[in-house]
């Protein structure tokens, strides 16, 4: 059975900036398990908007990992993940889309803002610590 993570964008932050050493350790231990990390394609858009130039490279590089799976954002995946908003009329777009394949693949969610998800029923949070 594949197993993984779902990071959101307040995740990737994290990751590009070296805020916490959670993300990287998670990130490092992915790949000694050979564990999927699915960036959401909306999330991923959200941090490259977010995240300061010194952070930049991290994303840049991130989605080449052979741990890595970036979910796109295609016609399906954008209706699901616009019908799951509408269930948290206050969930932006990207939080939506991390929220679904979360969902989806019933894997944690890794966030650093667990309060946001909270309206979305089956998905698994996991904060940051």
């Amino acid at each position: 059975m594949i197993t993984g993570h779902v990071f959101d964008a307040t995740a990737l932050l994290d990751l590009a900036t070296g805020k916490t050493i959670y993300l990287r350790a998670r990130l490092r231990a992915s790949i000694a398990q050979h564990a999927t990390i699915v960036l959401p394609a909306a999330a991923l858009a959200r941090a490259w908007q977010l995240v300061p130039d010194h952070g930049r490279s991290v994303l840049e590089r991130l989605p080449r990992l052979q741990v890595v799976h970036v979910d796109d954002l295609d016609e399906v995946i954008a209706q699901q993940t616009g019908l799951l908003a509408a269930i948290a009329s206050d969930l932006p777009a990207d939080a939506a889309q991390a929220a679904w394949s979360a969902r989806w693949r019933r894997w944690p969610l890794l966030t650093a803002t667990p309060e946001a998800y909270s309206s979305i029923p089956g998905v698994q949070v996991e904060p940051i610590p």
